[in-house]
């Protein structure tokens, strides 16, 4: 399998043993689960189908940011309890995972869980000299990592105003380097905050993935990935913390990273609140539907939400759901031969748009085929849309008093 790496920025042939480790940023529950989060997390579903498919074993994190200061703030702002509101964002998260048939994760660990592991962490990089303290609040100093731009492979300048734009303050007169970044903070009034040698306080949000990560994968882990707007700081700051202490120390074999979605021309994200939610176009259209529609898009494509793009995406979906029904039977070497179309896309940096498409072609040509051998053309196709996160479809069930039931479950 070839993926594209993000720190080599060249599509890499995978070499991988039976289990392979996968960490994926997750979500900060306070705006879930909108149509960004869908497609990042569709991605890195089908990545592990893929693996799955052909014979690896996945080990899988996908954390949950329950420590931070958008956190903090919306508490404040809906005057909600920290706990109380991300318990509700997380409870819809699952649902609408699984509503949209994503693959549960192996681990999916609170950052508030693993505090007293970032301390010790954290304590490590004061002790070798990569970070630094002062006031209380601790610093990762980037001038002692010689790598620091080894993901991003962004200058200085370009650094300097993603991390602001990307809530950093590069101007803390604090900073021996304005890319320096917190390992540690003190703690504010209103939130959460834990004792440590430095002050009573909080972790610093790269931190938390890249203990969380070694703790539960250990290193190096072999594909690490998110959202494309993650490169940096946060990966970047990650793979630093990670590698400080040592030179032989590799934090990430792999980077992965997935393009944004925009909406009424700008990207999706919770700061603008132009969101699209994915439980809305579940109940529009249902939710293999929405998974279709997902795979339309590359992951390294950026594209914009349109509602009739959605539109015509479903129309379509249900169309082809029609002709899967009908009474075509396919020989086995047809079966095959598109098996192995659809796994030569997916396997080529995961194309889905290419795969939907051979898939989409094959029904349209197969459909009303008559045949006394081979297989129904739907029990050809569900296994190959499940490829791409498409669950089989439910049969209608048939009321025991004989009355026909028209509907299906999506």
């Amino acid at each position: 399998m070839e993926l594209y790496n993000t720190a080599t920025a060249s599509k890499e042939h995978l070499d991988l043993g039976h289990e392979v480790s996968l960490y994926v940023c997750g979500i900060t529950p306070y705006a879930a689960t909108h149509l960004g989060h869908a497609f990042t997390y569709h991605t890195f579903d089908v990545l592990t189908r893929i693996l799955q498919h052909d014979g690896h074993s996945v080990n899988s994190v996908r954390n949950v940011t329950d420590v931070d200061d958008d956190i903090f703030r919306v508490s404040r702002e809906r005057s909600v309890p920290v706990d109380q509101l991300v318990s509700s964002e997380m409870e819809i998260f699952h649902t609408d995972c699984h509503a949209l048939n994503m693959l549960p994760v192996t681990h999916e660990p609170y950052a508030s869980g693993a505090i007293e592991a970032m301390i010790a962490r954290v304590g490590e990089l004061v002790a070798c000299g990569a970070a630094y303290v002062v006031g209380g609040t601790v610093y990762f100093s980037v001038d002692s990592f010689p790598s620091y731009g080894q993901v991003s492979h962004y200058d200085t300048s370009t650094m300097r105003s993603l991390s602001r734009l990307r809530g950093a303050n590069p101007d803390d007169p604090n900073k021996r380097n304005p890319l320096d970044f917190i390992l540690w903070q003190p703690e504010a009034p209103g939130e959460k905050s834990w004792d440590s040698p430095w002050s009573s306080g909080r972790p610093g949000w790269h931190i938390e993935c890249s203990t969380l990560a070694e703790s539960l994968l250990g290193l190096p882990v072999d594909i690490h990935g998110g959202g494309e707007d993650l490169i940096y700081p946060h990966h970047e700051s990650e793979a630093a913390q990670a590698e400080a202490c040592s030179t032989s120390t590799t934090f990430v074999r792999y980077w992965a990273h997935v393009s944004h979605v925009a909406y009424e021309g700008e990207k999706m994200s919770k700061s603008l609140g132009n969101l699209i939610f994915a439980r809305d176009l579940r109940a529009q259209s249902g939710a293999r539907a929405v998974r279709y529609f997902l795979s339309q898009f590359h992951y390294r494509t950026s594209w914009e939400y349109v509602d009739s793009l959605f539109a015509h995406a479903a129309g379509k979906f249900a169309h082809l759901d029609v002709l899967c029904d009908a009474d075509a039977r396919i020989e086995e070497t047809a079966a095959e031969e598109l098996a192995s179309e659809v796994l030569n896309h997916l396997r080529n940096d995961l194309d889905t748009v290419s795969a939907a498409a051979a898939i989409a072609d094959f029904i349209e040509k197969a459909a009303g085929h008559q045949s006394s051998q081979g297989s129904p053309l739907r029990t050809v196709i569900d296994p190959l849309w499940e490829l791409i996160g498409i669950a089989p479809k439910v049969p209608a069930a048939t009321p025991s008093h004989g009355v026909p039931h028209h509907g299906t479950v999506a």
